[in-house]
C-alpha cells in the first residue's frame, strides 16, 4: 500500500492546510511541499477509497502513486492502477490550475479518478481518489469559473461553485447567501 497522500490547495494555504491536519488529529506527517501542493507520510498505507476526510484547506486529496519524470509515465501508472477518469493540474499564473486531459470529462459518483500534477518540467505526481458527492468534479477542485462584471461580490463565485458541486442551483424566487468572516463583498 502507498505510504503517502498529497493534497492540492490554494497557493499560500500550505501552512494552513498542515495546521488543519494537525488540529484534526490526523496521523499524517508533512513530507514534501511546493506552492499549492503538500504531501504527507502516513503511519500506515492508504487506499483511494478511504480518503473521506473533509479537509477544508484541501481542494483535492489523493492517494499518492509516485513521482514521475514525464506526464506519459504518470498517466500510464494511473491507468495501470485502474483510473477510470484522468485529470491534470499544474501551478500556473499564481494558482493551482485544473486541466481536463484530452478526451476526459467530469467524473461520475463512485468513479476512480487519476490526477497528474505537474510541478516542474520533469516533476509529475500521480494520485488517485474516488469521486464522492461532496467533492468538486473539476480537475484539482478548480472550477475555472470567471466572475462576471455584473456579479454583486466575490461571494457569487462561492455560490456558483457550491451549486456545481451539489448538482443543483438556485431556482426562480430562491435566495442564496454566503456567511463569511472576511472583509469585502459585504452589503451587496
Amino acid at each position: 500500500m502507498p505510504d503517502f497522500l498529497f493534497a492540492l490547495c490554494n497557493p499560500s494555504s500550505e501552512n494552513a492546510l498542515k495546521g488543519e491536519v494537525a488540529a484534526m488529529g490526523l496521523p499524517w506527517k508533512s513530507s514534501y511541499q511546493r506552492r499549492g501542493f503538500v504531501s504527507f507520510k502516513l503511519e500506515e498505507g492508504i487506499e483511494a477509497d478511504s480518503l473521506t476526510q473533509e479537509v477544508a484547506c484541501a481542494r483535492r486529496l489523493c492517494q499518492s502513486i509516485d513521482k514521475f519524470a514525464s506526464q506519459d509515465e504518470a498517466l500510464n501508472a494511473l491507468i495501470a492502477e485502474g483510473a477510470e477518469v484522468l485529470q491534470g493540474a499544474r501551478y500556473h499564473l499564481k494558482r493551482m490550475e485544473g486541466l481536463f486531459l484530452e478526451g476526459q470529462s467530469r467524473p461520475q459518483l463512485g468513479q476512480l479518478v487519476g490526477t497528474v500534477v505537474q510541478l516542474g518540467e520533469t516533476e509529475f505526481w500521480a494520485g488517485l481518489h474516488r469521486h464522492a458527492q461532496w467533492l468538486s468534479p473539476d480537475p484539482a477542485g478548480d472550477s475555472g469559473i470567471e466572475m462576471p462584471e455584473d456579479a454583486p461580490s466575490r461571494a457569487w463565485l462561492k455560490l456558483e461553485e457550491a451549486s456545481r458541486i451539489g448538482g443543483g442551483g438556485l431556482r426562480g424566487g430562491e435566495i442564496g447567501g454566503v456567511l463569511c468572516c472576511s472583509p469585502g463583498g459585504g452589503g451587496h
